[in-house]
């Protein structure tokens, strides 16, 4: 879809006075109901001045790497006279600006007077001036407007001015808005979110006006946020589980290291992939949370079965460990990872989606299966020797008090 969109936009190009904007595009912004790709909303009340901001923002974005397709949500609207009401010398006759509008209204839109029934039917009867006498500016001037004082012209108590009126008028919690569009192509969305952020940094906006980058930008940070959050509660639930199964608090917080791992294993894989971090790639990396560890546990709880059962040294129950749970740990590892490889590398239809996902896995699992090998076992040791050294303490305390208290009672 991309590469069509490219030629026809390249095409375009040829054609004098043409321009083409291209849509449709489906991806995951499109899914959270985020629009377009970078989206800067203009709030505000006043409609000269959003106008004014509408092109700086436009000329700011333009100048963006990847920025394509650039429009406003307003655009300009056909020249109008416009016919101000002066109301000081309206009021000087005894009119309001009500009277004004509605005299105008009567005279030009027209009023339903009265309806004629015929056969059981009702026809309106529309009172308003001629075609004639309403087809020219001069004539609408001329026209008169019935006052407490007699009849008044029109001129006499409005300002003439010539102007642009908007075709459209979009709110937002009440507030005027509009909204600059544009699609990116060859960038990610995110990083052209940060920059466009940057580049607006440098427009003042007027008092009563914000501006901002929302849209598929705003969506995506708040789903990394709460996909960050929902990662911190899957570490914690994972934590609890293995604390309880393991009646320690030691050996969870050594398998837990497993995870950092499995990140540096993602990154990697994007890096090398030209995959950027994505939600469908973050949604990877909380899949790791649960299936990184497994590994992890497998090994530990070996090792504590060989000192316990068989009565083996650290050093050889960390061997014997590694040397009898090394196949299961690689078979089970190995079947995750091929069976993710064709979503991947794209061979299926719509795959494109969620291949990001795939790459984040594998990438975790290969990083997460080999280094905590030798991590995991290393730790192992260094934890147990500092817990052998307390206990030696302890013990080595508690005799010498006891030797002490002897002492003490001999004497």
């Amino acid at each position: 879809m991309t590469e069509v969109e490219q030629d026809v936009r390249k095409f375009a190009q040829t054609i004098p006075g043409m321009k083409v904007r291209t849509g449709g595009q489906m991806g995951m912004s499109s899914m959270m109901g985020g629009g377009a790709a970078l989206q800067v909303e203009i709030i505000g009340h006043d409609l000269a001045a959003a106008d004014t901001l509408t092109r700086q923002v436009i000329a700011a974005v333009e100048t963006l790497p990847g920025v394509v397709d650039v429009k406003a949500s307003r655009e300009r609207g056909d020249p109008e006279v416009q016919l101000v009401i002066d109301r000081e010398k309206a009021a000087l006759h005894g009119l309001s600006p009500y009277q004004v509008g509605s005299a105008l209204r009567t005279q030009f839109d027209g009023t339903v007077a009265t309806r004629y029934r015929l056969s059981g039917k009702e026809y309106d009867i529309l009172l308003r001036l001629k075609k004639d006498q309403r087809a020219a500016v001069d004539d609408i001037l001329n026209t008169s407007v019935n006052g407490p004082m007699g009849p008044v012209l029109l001129k006499n108590v409005v300002r003439q001015r010539t102007g642009t009126s908007p075709l459209t008028i979009e709110h937002k919690n009440t507030e005027r808005i509009v909204k600059v569009e544009a699609n990116v192509v060859g960038q990610a969305s995110g990083r052209v979110g940060q920059m466009a952020k940057r580049a607006l940094a440098g427009i003042t906006p007027p008092s009563g006006f914000t501006i901002d980058v929302a849209g598929s930008y705003e969506e995506m940070m708040k789903s990394f946020r709460d996909l960050a959050f929902a990662m911190l509660i899957a570490i914690l639930l994972v934590f609890m589980v293995m604390a309880s199964q393991f009646e320690s608090f030691r050996d969870p917080f050594i398998i837990i290291f497993t995870i950092p791992f499995a990140l540096i294993g993602v990154l990697w894989a994007l890096a090398i992939t030209g995959t950027t971090l994505s939600i469908v790639s973050g949604i990877g990396i909380l899949v790791l949370v649960g299936i990184v560890v497994n590994n992890g546990i497998v090994y530990i709880d070996y090792c504590n079965q060989l000192r316990r059962t068989e009565g083996l040294g650290l050093i050889e129950a960390v061997k014997e460990a590694g040397r009898v749970r090394l196949r299961p740990i690689l078979m089970t590892s190995f079947t995750t990872i091929f069976g993710l490889i064709p979503l991947a590398l794209q061979l299926g239809e719509g795959s494109e989606f969620w291949s990001p996902l795939g790459r984040a896995i594998i990438g975790g699992m290969i990083v997460s299966t080999f280094l905590p090998l030798i991590f995991i076992p290393v730790l192992y040791i260094i934890f147990e020797n500092r817990s052998e050294r307390r206990r030696q303490r302890l013990a080595a305390q508690t005799a010498t008090a006891t030797t002490r208290s002897t002492d003490v009672t001999g004497q």
